[in-house]
């Protein structure tokens, strides 16, 4: 996410002529920032701008021994760049559409990522005062790649039937924080 901070410790197997330096293999290159080091161990960070390109981004090192060898371009493993809130695939599937009072309306939907934690749903009508009706994780399916979720909620307990169409609002977050 955007502001999030990546760090690397770097070890060697030598006393270093300098600290590592530690990059993300784009062009240009972005450079970690030295937050300490001795003579074989540094640790360096990197804080997420947002405008790198979303997907795996493979680290690269380089360091100097103290007799002057270099070590450039060497891998140091990837990280995976996520700034996309997840979807919901196709529509939500709301049985029945007409409902009356205590009437338990499911809600289903799909999307299109892994969550963090369980979407939430509530349902409203415009302009009511009551407050929203929050509904009940009944079912999940799918692979976790592409879960799928099935609610349940009485959106108007006798008495506080809302007149027209009502909205149903869907909060999901994904693995990284990403909000919808």
């Amino acid at each position: 996410r955007i502001e999030d901070e990546v760090m690397v410790v770097v070890s060697a197997d030598e006393p270093l002529f300098t600290a590592p330096s530690v990059a993300l293999d784009l062009t240009p290159r972005r450079i970690f920032t030295l937050s300490e080091s001795d003579v074989q161990t540094a640790t360096l960070t990197y804080t997420i701008r947002g405008d790198e390109p979303e997907g795996v981004i493979s680290l690269v090192g380089e360091a100097i021994d103290r007799a002057g060898n270099a070590s450039t371009n060497v891998s140091l493993g990837s990280i995976r760049l996520d700034f996309t809130p997840p979807r919901i695939v196709g529509t939500l599937e709301v049985t029945p559409t007409l409902v009356g009072a205590d009437d338990v309306v499911t809600i289903s939907f799909s999307v299109d990522e892994t969550l963090a934690v369980a979407p939430e749903i509530r349902v409203r009508w415009p302009g009511d005062p009551v407050p929203p009706r929050e509904g009940t994780l009944t079912e999940t399916t799918g692979d976790a790649a592409a879960p799928s979720y099935t609610f349940e909620v009485i959106p108007a307990p006798s008495g506080e039937a809302g007149p027209g169409p009502a909205d149903i609002e869907v909060m999901v977050t994904d693995a990284v924080g990403n909000t919808a």
